[in-house]
């Protein structure tokens, strides 16, 4: 391998990694394609770490990450979730010691919870600041209005489409530099080896990261939530051709609205999508039937009552249709509400949703 294929392999590593998200594990990153059209897909895992995952951009599409709710207040605790497919924890109001640290929600020693950018685990910050001196009256209240609003599908609409224009030069910019690092430069380089027309090339691709730098200064002198770590970005765009080109999705992950997923697939998918009706019977049924402490199942609390509102409108989600038992498979008596899996044998909780009792089945079903 050459030195100049080497460079190639470098930046082309580097480029990969700068695609690479760190998101909630309960978070979809959505992304326009080139028709307008937006696509979700989920984090994956690395090594069983709980909390969060990595999700990748794909090509110079704007992108917004939408996450369920980090935390609901309960009337015995703080409920939270540090893996979204494990059981809830709550913190008695007493011991909530808020704060947030980047995009990381501190919620007491020991315990936290990941938010999709700093200006949302800010917010939730203040949110669960004021529970703390609250009724459960006010807190149940307060979590609705803030429900609502990560639910609201016009809002996230317009929001991305805002995130899309503003982004939108700083996309294009970096689409220049991609073609300009991985296939002018390297051409120029085979052709004319270490001479002029190769260090003009060169000269041209840092010219473009000034360029990419520079506009990306002026976004951040307009948003406040683009001010952190703001030289780090600024002088990486100058200099590195990967950074330089996901400047614009690092602005669309600072400034992504906070919405909630099942908002942005029926916004962007439509309710009669079966991605869509999976994903919004899976979250109300593991609300009605969570893992963990809870004084009684089903579960009606608020993030229970916040998802029956929005998804009312939905026959294939109403609560009694969830909660009937499936077709029974031959030889079984026995389903969990929450995961649908059926037992055959005397068990009395589900062996995947630890504290969930078995449903028997009728013979009929």
């Amino acid at each position: 391998m050459t030195d100049g294929q080497l460079v190639i392999v470098v930046l082309l590593a580097f480029l990969v990694y700068e695609s690479l998200w760190w998101v909630p594990s309960r978070a979809w990153l959505f992304q326009r394609s080139i028709t307008g059209a937006w696509h979700g897909r989920r984090p994956w895992s690395l090594f069983g770490r709980k909390g969060g995952g990595m999700s990748e951009v794909r090509g110079m599409g704007a992108h917004v990450v939408a996450a369920a709710w980090p935390c609901v207040p309960h009337e015995h605790g703080l409920c939270f979730w540090e893996d979204e497919r494990g059981p809830a924890n709550h913190l008695p109001w007493d011991k909530v010691k808020v704060h947030a640290e980047g995009a990381t929600l501190h919620l007491a020693p020991g315990h936290h919870v990941r938010c999709i950018h700093a200006t949302s685990a800010s917010a939730w910050a203040k949110l669960v600041t004021a529970w703390t001196t609250q009724s459960q009256t006010e807190r149940e209240a307060s979590f609705r209005e803030k429900a609502v609003a990560m639910l609201d599908v016009t809002a996230l609409t317009e929001a991305a489409e805002t995130l899309h224009q503003l982004s939108k030069r700083l996309r294009l910019q970096g689409g220049i530099i991609l073609v300009w690092t991985f296939l002018v430069v390297p051409y120029t380089y085979w052709r004319y080896g270490d001479h002029l027309p190769t260090l003009v090339a060169v000269g041209l691709l840092f010219l473009f990261m000034v360029t990419q730098a520079v506009m990306l200064f002026c976004k951040m002198r307009r948003h406040e939530a683009l001010k952190k770590d703001a030289f780090t970005h600024i002088m990486g765009s100058a200099m590195l051709p990967g950074t330089s080109i996901r400047a614009g999705s690092w602005v669309c992950a600072q400034l992504s609205p906070e919405a909630h997923p099942l908002a942005a697939l029926l916004a962007w998918h439509g309710k009669d999508d079966a991605e869509f009706l999976a994903y919004a019977k899976r979250c109300l049924r593991e609300a009605r039937w969570p893992m963990g402490n809870f004084p009684s199942r089903p579960w009606n609390g608020p993030e229970v009552e916040a998802l029956r509102t929005f998804l009312a409108v939905i026959e294939e989600t109403d609560p009694a249709l969830l909660d009937s038992p499936p077709p029974a498979q031959e030889g079984c008596t026995q389903w969990c509400p929450r995961c649908l899996t059926q037992y055959s044998d005397a068990a009395k909780e589900c062996g995947d949703c630890p504290g969930i009792v078995l449903q028997p089945l009728s013979p009929g079903a």
